[in-house]
């Protein structure tokens, strides 16, 4: 017999791993990268957004902010 927590565990796990079937190697891949600095030519996060569409907020005085480059017009209430 096992928990409905420790079962959900499982589940969870079997899904993970149908999902990421190589992520045992991704990760060993990552780990190799790291260790020798090859992770440094690693796409960023803003170069990743940008080719989503996305782009920083520059009028933000916070560096972590984004905006896309879709805005909707408000209008005003009466």
């Amino acid at each position: 017999m096992m928990s409905a927590d420790e079962y959900e565990s499982i589940i969870e796990t079997i899904e993970v791993m149908r999902d990421f079937p190589s992520l045992d190697r991704t990760v060993a891949k990552v780990d190799k990268d790291v260790k020798s600095g090859a992770y440094l030519r690693y796409p960023t996060l803003d170069d990743i957004l940008a080719k989503e569409g996305y782009t920083l907020n520059k009028k933000l005085n916070t560096k972590h902010a984004i905006s896309t480059t879709h805005r909707t017009r408000r209008t005003k209430k009466s």
